[in-house]
Protein backbone atom coordinates (compact mmCIF):
# COMPACT_ATOMS: atom_id res chain seq x y z
CA UNK A 1 0.00 0.00 0.00
CA UNK A 2 2.82 2.37 0.89
CA UNK A 3 4.57 1.63 -2.40
CA UNK A 4 1.37 2.34 -4.35
CA UNK A 5 0.91 5.63 -2.53
CA UNK A 6 4.51 6.56 -3.28
CA UNK A 7 4.02 5.78 -6.99
CA UNK A 8 0.90 7.93 -7.11
CA UNK A 9 2.71 10.81 -5.42
CA UNK A 10 5.66 10.51 -7.79
CA UNK A 11 3.43 10.37 -10.87
CA UNK A 12 1.45 13.38 -9.69
CA UNK A 13 4.66 15.31 -9.07
CA UNK A 14 6.18 14.25 -12.41
CA UNK A 15 3.10 15.40 -14.33
CA UNK A 16 3.54 18.85 -12.79
CA UNK A 17 7.05 19.10 -14.24
CA UNK A 18 7.97 19.54 -17.89
CA UNK A 19 9.58 16.11 -18.29
CA UNK A 20 6.52 14.24 -19.65
CA UNK A 21 6.10 16.88 -22.37
CA UNK A 22 9.74 16.44 -23.40
CA UNK A 23 9.27 12.66 -23.54
CA UNK A 24 6.03 12.97 -25.53
CA UNK A 25 7.63 15.42 -27.96
CA UNK A 26 10.58 13.08 -28.49
CA UNK A 27 8.21 10.18 -29.16
CA UNK A 28 6.09 12.19 -31.62
CA UNK A 29 8.98 13.39 -33.77
CA UNK A 30 10.74 10.00 -33.61
CA UNK A 31 7.57 8.39 -34.95
CA UNK A 32 7.84 10.74 -37.94
CA UNK A 33 11.35 9.51 -38.76
CA UNK A 34 13.49 12.05 -36.92
CA UNK A 35 16.52 11.03 -34.86
CA UNK A 36 16.22 12.76 -31.50
CA UNK A 37 18.61 13.51 -28.66
CA UNK A 38 17.52 14.77 -25.25
CA UNK A 39 19.30 17.54 -23.34
CA UNK A 40 21.72 18.52 -26.10
CA UNK A 41 24.35 20.93 -24.78
CA UNK A 42 25.28 24.29 -26.24
CA UNK A 43 27.46 27.19 -25.14
CA UNK A 44 25.89 30.39 -23.88
CA UNK A 45 28.50 32.84 -25.21
CA UNK A 46 26.94 35.75 -23.34
CA UNK A 47 27.48 34.14 -19.92
CA UNK A 48 30.22 31.67 -20.93
CA UNK A 49 28.20 28.73 -19.60
CA UNK A 50 27.23 25.33 -20.93
CA UNK A 51 23.45 24.92 -21.11
CA UNK A 52 20.98 22.41 -22.48
CA UNK A 53 18.14 22.49 -24.96
CA UNK A 54 15.35 19.97 -24.39
CA UNK A 55 15.48 18.19 -27.76
CA UNK A 56 17.73 18.15 -30.80
CA UNK A 57 16.21 16.20 -33.69
CA UNK A 58 17.42 15.69 -37.25
CA UNK A 59 15.89 14.37 -40.44
CA UNK A 60 18.25 13.31 -43.24
CA UNK A 61 17.54 13.62 -46.96
CA UNK A 62 19.77 12.83 -49.92
CA UNK A 63 19.79 12.54 -53.69
CA UNK A 64 22.85 11.06 -55.38
CA UNK A 65 25.80 13.13 -54.10
CA UNK A 66 23.73 15.87 -52.41
CA UNK A 67 22.66 15.48 -48.77
CA UNK A 68 20.61 17.72 -46.50
CA UNK A 69 19.80 17.51 -42.80
CA UNK A 70 17.10 19.55 -41.10
CA UNK A 71 17.69 19.93 -37.36
CA UNK A 72 14.89 20.92 -35.00
CA UNK A 73 15.96 22.75 -31.85
CA UNK A 74 13.03 22.09 -29.54
CA UNK A 75 12.29 23.72 -26.20
CA UNK A 76 9.27 22.41 -24.29
CA UNK A 77 7.16 24.38 -21.83
CA UNK A 78 4.46 22.58 -19.89
CA UNK A 79 1.78 24.53 -18.05
CA UNK A 80 -1.79 24.28 -16.83
CA UNK A 81 -2.24 27.97 -17.65
CA UNK A 82 -3.12 29.12 -21.17
CA UNK A 83 -0.82 31.06 -23.46
CA UNK A 84 -2.02 34.15 -25.32
CA UNK A 85 -0.45 35.43 -28.53
CA UNK A 86 -0.80 39.17 -29.13
CA UNK A 87 -1.39 39.16 -32.86
CA UNK A 88 0.09 41.71 -35.20
CA UNK A 89 -1.56 42.51 -38.49
CA UNK A 90 1.07 42.01 -41.16
CA UNK A 91 1.56 40.21 -44.44
CA UNK A 92 2.23 36.89 -42.76
CA UNK A 93 -0.89 36.78 -40.62
CA UNK A 94 -2.97 35.03 -43.25
CA UNK A 95 -0.07 33.09 -44.73
CA UNK A 96 0.19 30.41 -42.05
CA UNK A 97 3.82 29.62 -42.88
CA UNK A 98 7.31 29.98 -41.43
CA UNK A 99 9.38 31.53 -44.23
CA UNK A 100 12.94 30.26 -43.96
CA UNK A 101 14.41 33.02 -46.12
CA UNK A 102 13.11 35.74 -43.81
CA UNK A 103 13.61 34.02 -40.46
CA UNK A 104 16.86 32.13 -40.88
CA UNK A 105 19.47 34.33 -39.22
CA UNK A 106 22.87 33.49 -40.64
CA UNK A 107 25.37 34.93 -43.07
CA UNK A 108 25.94 31.48 -44.53
CA UNK A 109 26.00 31.90 -48.30
CA UNK A 110 24.25 28.60 -48.95
CA UNK A 111 21.30 29.49 -46.77
CA UNK A 112 21.02 32.98 -48.22
CA UNK A 113 20.78 31.60 -51.75
CA UNK A 114 18.79 28.48 -50.98
CA UNK A 115 16.13 30.31 -49.00
CA UNK A 116 15.83 33.28 -51.34
CA UNK A 117 12.53 32.09 -52.75
CA UNK A 118 9.36 32.60 -50.69
CA UNK A 119 8.40 29.06 -51.66
CA UNK A 120 10.96 27.88 -49.10
CA UNK A 121 8.61 27.67 -46.16
CA UNK A 122 7.19 25.38 -43.51
CA UNK A 123 3.42 25.31 -43.16
CA UNK A 124 2.08 25.79 -39.64
CA UNK A 125 -0.55 23.31 -38.45
CA UNK A 126 -4.13 24.19 -37.52
CA UNK A 127 -5.24 27.76 -36.93
CA UNK A 128 -2.22 30.04 -36.61
CA UNK A 129 -1.17 33.66 -36.31
CA UNK A 130 1.85 35.93 -36.28
CA UNK A 131 2.47 37.60 -32.91
CA UNK A 132 4.74 40.21 -31.42
CA UNK A 133 4.35 39.00 -27.84
CA UNK A 134 3.36 35.82 -26.00
CA UNK A 135 1.99 36.01 -22.48
CA UNK A 136 0.84 33.42 -19.97
CA UNK A 137 -2.67 33.72 -18.63
CA UNK A 138 -3.46 34.29 -14.97
CA UNK A 139 0.10 35.24 -14.03
CA UNK A 140 2.04 38.48 -13.69
CA UNK A 141 5.34 37.25 -15.08
CA UNK A 142 6.65 36.38 -18.55
CA UNK A 143 9.65 34.49 -17.15
CA UNK A 144 8.63 31.14 -18.67
CA UNK A 145 8.38 32.57 -22.16
CA UNK A 146 11.52 34.69 -21.78
CA UNK A 147 13.57 31.66 -20.73
CA UNK A 148 12.26 29.63 -23.66
CA UNK A 149 13.03 32.41 -26.14
CA UNK A 150 16.51 32.91 -24.72
CA UNK A 151 17.26 29.19 -24.94
CA UNK A 152 16.09 28.94 -28.55
CA UNK A 153 17.95 32.08 -29.61
CA UNK A 154 21.26 31.21 -27.98
CA UNK A 155 21.23 27.53 -28.94
CA UNK A 156 20.35 28.44 -32.53
CA UNK A 157 23.26 30.86 -32.80
CA UNK A 158 25.60 28.33 -31.21
CA UNK A 159 24.74 25.53 -33.63
CA UNK A 160 24.77 27.80 -36.69
CA UNK A 161 28.21 29.09 -35.73
CA UNK A 162 29.38 25.53 -35.14
CA UNK A 163 28.20 24.43 -38.59
CA UNK A 164 29.76 27.49 -40.24
CA UNK A 165 33.11 26.51 -38.71
CA UNK A 166 32.75 23.08 -40.35
CA UNK A 167 31.79 24.50 -43.75
CA UNK A 168 34.92 23.16 -45.46
CA UNK A 169 34.21 19.64 -44.22
CA UNK A 170 30.58 20.01 -45.24
CA UNK A 171 31.66 21.21 -48.69
CA UNK A 172 33.89 18.18 -49.18
CA UNK A 173 30.91 15.89 -48.51
CA UNK A 174 28.42 18.25 -50.20
CA UNK A 175 26.47 18.14 -46.95
CA UNK A 176 23.96 20.86 -46.03
CA UNK A 177 22.56 21.48 -42.56
CA UNK A 178 19.86 23.91 -41.49
CA UNK A 179 18.29 24.57 -38.11
CA UNK A 180 14.69 25.33 -37.16
CA UNK A 181 13.99 26.51 -33.58
CA UNK A 182 10.63 25.40 -32.15
CA UNK A 183 8.75 25.99 -28.90
CA UNK A 184 6.37 23.15 -27.96
CA UNK A 185 3.58 23.70 -25.42
CA UNK A 186 0.81 21.53 -23.97
CA UNK A 187 -1.67 24.10 -22.68
CA UNK A 188 -4.39 25.87 -24.70
CA UNK A 189 -3.18 28.80 -26.85
CA UNK A 190 -5.22 31.79 -27.97
CA UNK A 191 -4.83 34.68 -30.40
CA UNK A 192 -5.72 38.10 -29.03
CA UNK A 193 -6.55 40.65 -31.72
CA UNK A 194 -8.69 43.68 -32.44
CA UNK A 195 -11.71 43.69 -34.72
CA UNK A 196 -12.65 46.55 -37.07
CA UNK A 197 -14.17 48.45 -34.17
CA UNK A 198 -11.05 47.97 -32.02
CA UNK A 199 -12.79 45.57 -29.65
CA UNK A 200 -10.64 42.72 -28.34
CA UNK A 201 -11.44 39.23 -29.53
CA UNK A 202 -10.04 35.85 -28.56
CA UNK A 203 -9.65 32.79 -30.79
CA UNK A 204 -8.09 29.44 -29.96
CA UNK A 205 -5.15 28.51 -32.18
CA UNK A 206 -2.78 25.55 -32.47
CA UNK A 207 0.38 27.28 -33.70
CA UNK A 208 1.93 30.70 -34.12
CA UNK A 209 5.01 32.60 -35.25
CA UNK A 210 6.46 34.54 -32.34
CA UNK A 211 8.85 37.46 -32.87
CA UNK A 212 11.06 37.41 -29.82
CA UNK A 213 13.12 40.51 -29.04
CA UNK A 214 16.61 39.34 -28.14
CA UNK A 215 19.31 41.68 -26.83
CA UNK A 216 22.60 40.84 -28.50
CA UNK A 217 26.04 41.33 -26.98
CA UNK A 218 26.15 44.91 -28.27
CA UNK A 219 22.87 45.56 -26.41
CA UNK A 220 20.97 46.02 -29.66
CA UNK A 221 17.62 44.24 -29.65
CA UNK A 222 17.14 42.11 -32.75
CA UNK A 223 13.99 40.14 -33.62
CA UNK A 224 14.17 36.37 -33.65
CA UNK A 225 11.16 34.51 -34.98
CA UNK A 226 10.28 30.92 -34.16
CA UNK A 227 7.19 28.67 -34.40
CA UNK A 228 5.16 27.85 -31.30
CA UNK A 229 3.42 24.49 -31.72
CA UNK A 230 0.91 22.70 -29.51
CA UNK A 231 1.97 19.13 -28.76
CA UNK A 232 -1.24 17.76 -30.33
CA UNK A 233 -0.12 19.21 -33.68
CA UNK A 234 3.61 18.48 -33.46
CA UNK A 235 3.34 15.40 -35.68
CA UNK A 236 1.71 17.46 -38.44
CA UNK A 237 4.39 20.13 -38.09
CA UNK A 238 7.13 17.48 -38.32
CA UNK A 239 5.62 16.17 -41.55
CA UNK A 240 5.50 19.72 -42.92
CA UNK A 241 9.19 20.13 -42.05
CA UNK A 242 9.99 16.98 -44.03
CA UNK A 243 7.92 18.28 -46.94
CA UNK A 244 9.87 21.55 -46.85
CA UNK A 245 13.14 19.61 -46.66
CA UNK A 246 12.29 17.71 -49.82
CA UNK A 247 11.59 21.03 -51.54
CA UNK A 248 14.94 22.39 -50.39
CA UNK A 249 16.74 19.27 -51.57
CA UNK A 250 15.05 19.55 -54.95
CA UNK A 251 16.27 23.15 -55.13
CA UNK A 252 19.83 22.00 -54.51
CA UNK A 253 19.61 19.26 -57.14
CA UNK A 254 18.11 21.54 -59.78
CA UNK A 255 20.49 24.42 -59.01
CA UNK A 256 24.00 22.97 -58.51
CA UNK A 257 25.43 26.47 -58.00
CA UNK A 258 23.60 26.54 -54.65
CA UNK A 259 25.37 23.41 -53.47
CA UNK A 260 27.95 24.06 -50.77
CA UNK A 261 30.81 22.40 -52.64
CA UNK A 262 30.32 24.72 -55.61
CA UNK A 263 29.94 27.84 -53.47
CA UNK A 264 33.22 27.07 -51.70
CA UNK A 265 34.91 26.48 -55.07
CA UNK A 266 33.62 29.83 -56.35
CA UNK A 267 34.87 31.61 -53.23
CA UNK A 268 38.29 29.98 -53.60
CA UNK A 269 38.60 31.15 -57.21
CA UNK A 270 37.55 34.68 -56.24
CA UNK A 271 40.04 34.69 -53.38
Amino acid sequence: MKDENMKERILKWIEETGYPLEMRSEKVISNQGFRAWNSMQYKDDELSKIREIDLYATYSLSHEEVSLDIALLIECKSSKKPFIQLANRNKHELDGCFHLGENYYTDNAVCSSLFASRTRKIELPGNSCSSFKMIQGFTNTDETIYKAGNTLTKSFRHFVQESDELSNDFARDNFHLIYVPVLVIDSPMFKLSLDHENATQLEEIQSSLLSFGFASQDDISTPFTFPVIHIDHLAEFALNVIKSGNSLLEGLVLNPKLQLKNIVKTKSKQG
